[in-house]
């Protein structure tokens, strides 16, 4: 086998190591204070107090919604209009295991004519939104599962400095 520079011990393996950034905001204003850039923000890690300040509002309340699956193949009807554009949905919405469901809203995205996208706005803040968690959209009627989505990482890109 030739010599590898990453095989640090001999037995083949690569054991280069892989670091990250860890940041601390103390204050809600870090994120605008960051002068330069974050080093790498793929590799950055950032922890702060201050979640339930005003500025992380929206990220509590609002999030973007992708893959989404509508058990009847397609949108329900509520949510397109008599000229066939998207409108805004009311549903009663689920995230995470466990009991609890809240009002939102549901506004697919105008340009993904599958209905598979779009933007929820929740009637009261979630203390613990995450990219990657689903989100189960039911009926306000009769709570009857429509469907459901995974929460996007697109809307959490804002709150870092650098990343688009």
């Amino acid at each position: 086998m030739p010599d590898d520079p990453n095989d640090d011990n001999g037995d083949g393996g690569d054991r280069r190591r892989h670091s990250f950034s860890l940041i601390l905001a103390l204050t809600p204003s870090f994120f605008h204070l960051l002068s330069p850039p974050l080093p790498d923000p793929s590799n950055t890690i950032v922890a702060s107090n201050e979640y339930a300040s005003d500025m992380f509002d929206e990220a509590r309340s609002s999030f973007y919604v992708e893959d989404v699956t509508w058990i009847a193949g397609s949108p329900p009807l509520r949510l397109t209009a008599d000229d066939g554009k998207w409108i805004d949905g009311q549903f009663i919405i689920k995230i995470r295991h466990g009991p609890t469901m809240v009002n939102g809203t549901l506004t697919l995205d105008a340009d993904d004519h599958t209905g598979a996208s779009g933007k929820v706005n929740l009637d009261t803040k979630d203390k613990g939104l995450a990219p990657g968690q689903y989100c189960v959209f039911y009926a306000l009627e009769d709570e009857e599962c429509l469907g459901a989505g995974v929460i996007s990482e697109r809307h959490w890109a804002k709150f870092l400095v650098g990343v688009q």
